[in-house]
């Protein structure tokens, strides 16, 4: 009995129980980190690559917390496991952007008062006020998303702190430039800026400068566009990817790639992000081979010895092959790979003719298919004594050929060790 009680413990501990969870939260930080860090759904850490279990047909979400799509891309592998959602780039890579955007006039940094309509002031000066400005906005834009680079805490990401860095932060900072006329967020800026120079037009004189000037305001009010444009139509709230599980176990990776490989301030790789194992798959009710181990003592056993009926004394358990029907009433350990079962087990086939059907009611322990132990209790028929005419020390009778003809049986309670491994077949 110890030595089961041993063996049960030791099949319960084979795989440590760990806990499941339907989100799994990723937070890009900053290069100097080896690993992501890995949060649940309260956004508590966990460990670096996590175990995680589903049954099949269940679904869990893998998403990024803060991302940054203007600096890196990002892509989810999932692969089988022997016993791809990729998110859109960006249109433009925006290494090559902030190289395009080195101004062509001499940034100053003016005043609201020196960009207003001052009667005081030239038509030509209100007007290089307004296109200068923009390229000063322009650069300030190019160094919010150059700053972005910088992750944001994680306390900013839950919310629990004030806006200070990422894209959050880019996000705001553009969007807070100004929107008066002929500036950064103006809504008709082309159309202003055009109005403006049309307006100095007579003090410029010159209708190559003047074409040109045109062109300036075309330019730099493209690159004013695509900065709003990519920055407002960016979705970096959350890089997600699900999982429908099947029935083979899975890896979980993600790839982080610089759009700029030569300066980047975030975890660039391959990153393990966990390793998903189906919940095994075992049926409610199950008829399977179980090798009994009977035991017993004082057992009459009759046999043969020279012709002669003989009676000796069975004290050694009696083993023998069965079957069992299992109800398997609970499924536990990470996998669901262990299963505690009741059921009723009997005898199909007597290698020893002095032990035959056995009916037994028995609790087993099982892990997987692969080994199963159990203890039971119930009623087997023995040997009792001898009928139709036989007697100890005697010969058969003259009409009976088989020993067996002439014993007679009786139930009896016992007890049953019951196991049950891959190979055993009915």
């Amino acid at each position: 009995m110890k030595s089961f009680v041993v063996l049960c413990v030791s099949l319960m501990n084979l795989i440590c129980i760990s806990g499941v969870s339907q989100n799994i939260n990723i937070y890009h930080g900053d290069a100097s980190s080896k690993e992501l860090m890995l949060l649940d759904r309260d956004l508590k850490g966990i460990s670096p690559s996590v175990r995680i279990v589903l049954g099949k047909g269940e679904v869990i979400y893998f998403q990024v917390l803060n991302p940054n799509l203007l600096h890196y891309d990002y892509e989810f592998e999932q692969e089988e496991i022997k016993e791809d959602t990729q998110q859109e780039s960006l249109p433009t890579d925006f290494s090559v952007l902030l190289k395009a955007l080195s101004p062509l006039l001499k940034p100053v940094a003016p005043s609201d008062a020196l960009v207003a309509r001052d009667a005081e002031r030239s038509k030509f000066d209100i007007y290089k006020g307004l296109i200068t400005r923009l390229i000063t906005d322009i650069k300030t834009a190019n160094n919010s998303i150059a700053k972005s680079d910088i992750p944001e805490s994680l306390n900013q990401v839950e919310g629990k702190a004030p806006v200070s860095a990422g894209f959050p932060l880019a996000k705001k900072e553009i969007n807070d430039l100004s929107s008066s006329a002929g500036h950064f967020n103006d809504p008709d800026l082309l159309k202003n800026l055009n109005d403006s120079l049309l307006a100095a037009k007579a003090e410029i004189n010159n209708d190559l400068v003047f074409q040109a000037l045109s062109e300036l305001n075309s330019s730099y009010v493209g690159k004013a566009t695509l900065i709003k444009t990519m920055v407002n139509n960016v979705k970096n709230d959350l890089i997600t990817h699900y999982v429908t599980m099947g029935d083979k176990k899975l890896k979980i990776t993600l790839v982080i790639t610089a759009k700029n490989k030569d300066n980047h301030k975030r975890q660039v790789g391959k990153f393990n992000i966990a390793t998903i194992d189906p919940i095994y798959d075992r049926k409610t009710f199950e008829l399977i081979p179980v090798a009994n181990l009977a035991l017993t003592s004082g057992v009459p056993r009759f046999y043969l010895e020279n012709g002669v009926v003989r009676k000796g004394e069975q004290n050694d358990p009696i083993i023998d092959v069965g079957a069992a029907l299992l109800w398997n009433i609970h499924n536990f350990g990470p996998v669901k790979e262990k299963s505690v079962s009741v059921g009723l087990g009997y005898n199909f086939l007597a290698k020893n003719s002095n032990a035959i059907n056995h009916l037994y009611a028995l609790g087993l322990l099982s892990f997987k298919n692969i080994f199963r132990l159990g203890l039971g209790y119930g009623y087997s028929r023995f040997p009792s004594g001898l009928t139709n005419g036989g007697s100890i020390d005697a010969p058969l009778p003259p009409n009976i050929k088989d020993l067996n003809d002439i014993i007679s049986y009786k139930a009896k309670p016992v007890g049953f060790i019951t196991v049950s491994f891959s190979g055993i077949g009915l």
